[in-house]
């Protein structure tokens, strides 16, 4: 009874990889990230749209895979240094979940909550998807 037991937890903690694995191969999932913001310029003060659009252009339908309730994240950088992240004061539930596209078809997550702030520059604003495997985009904008 205990083998089977022990037999049984195995089979349940590996069994999340095993369905990942068939449809969440990196080289079948053809997912395109854009990463998008309102504008190119921003006057210190001004809240940042940010948009990320991640799609199936492959010929085949993606199932991805979400270890949290978590679906995507926007970190701001300016000089090689995070000023920003959108999930730094946040929590997530500890479930996996899943995102199905077919193909041609795209999630999309928009966020308003960064504001532009001094010194001026040149940021750079990564759009991450945070499935497994995880996929990244990348833009910049301008503080004046």
């Amino acid at each position: 009874m205990k083998k089977i037991i022990l037999l049984l937890g195995a089979i349940l903690m590996f069994f999340p990889a095993l369905v990942t694995s068939q449809s969440n191969d990196a080289s079948s999932a053809q997912i395109e990230i854009k990463v998008l913001t309102d504008k190119l310029v921003y006057s210190p003060g001004e809240i940042v749209i940010m948009k990320l659009e991640a799609k199936n252009v492959g010929s085949t339908p993606v199932q991805l895979m979400f270890p949290t309730s978590q679906r995507f994240d926007f970190v701001v950088i300016y000089n090689g240094r995070e000023v920003w992240r959108w999930s730094a004061d946040k929590a997530f539930l500890q479930v996996i979940g899943y995102e199905y596209l077919k193909p041609g078809q795209f999630l999309e997550y928009k966020v308003a909550e960064y504001k532009a702030e001094k010194p001026a520059g040149v940021y750079n604003l990564i759009g991450i998807l945070t499935s497994k495997p995880a996929y990244k985009g990348e833009t910049t904008f301008k503080v004046e």
